[in-house]
């Protein structure tokens, strides 16, 4: 019983690290694994949509708005909204037909198991935003026993999607978005 850290020991970023698997794994057994994966996929779809047709609208609605950054940012959002609410709309119908299988003890179950790798990666990105923050110099992050064990995705994530986000996602995308610099 000695070997338990006691409580002025544990950081608060480890507590807050911790609470996030907890709620993220309990959330997955309460939805069920099918809920959580048509939830999350609906996002993933309406983001990926979002990026690759909103400059399409964008393109569209400029003219009227005057500003490039402006019907680009409203033609994401726009093209995200529908996309979620349409795909929310059918999954609810795809959880209706399954509730009748009879299946449901086996999908909390696994949906344990996908919260427990959500909050995983809600961790993971946290951290990732955190290093472009003054964040990783304060001592209450330095603290942390837990931020070590993510040390080799935070690099992945640094190497790979950070120079993206320097270099811009999508350069060039809707005309005149690069020089619509006062607007």
């Amino acid at each position: 019983m000695s070997d338990l850290p006691n409580l002025d020991q544990v950081a608060w970023l480890d507590i807050v690290l911790m609470l996030t698997v907890i709620l993220s794994l309990g959330l997955g057994l309460v939805r069920g694994l099918l809920r959580e994966v048509l939830s999350l996929g609906s996002w993933i779809v309406s983001g990926w949509l979002a990026f690759l047709y909103g400059d399409n609208l964008a393109a569209v609605l400029t003219p009227w708005l005057e500003s490039a950054k402006l019907s680009l940012l409203i033609s994401i959002v726009v093209v995200f909204l529908i996309t979620l609410v349409s795909l929310s709309l059918a999954g609810s119908l795809t959880l209706k037909l399954f509730r009748v299988s009879g299946l449901t003890g086996l999908d909390r179950s696994l949906g344990g198991g996908f919260g427990l790798m959500r909050g995983i990666v809600i961790i993971t990105i946290v951290l990732f935003a955190a290093e472009f923050t003054p964040a990783p110099e304060k001592a209450w992050f330095r603290a942390s026993s837990i931020v070590p064990f993510f040390q080799a995705p935070l690099t992945w994530l640094k190497f790979g999607v950070g120079q993206r986000i320097s270099t811009g996602f999508f350069p060039g995308a809707v005309p005149g978005l690069d020089s619509d610099q006062g607007q």
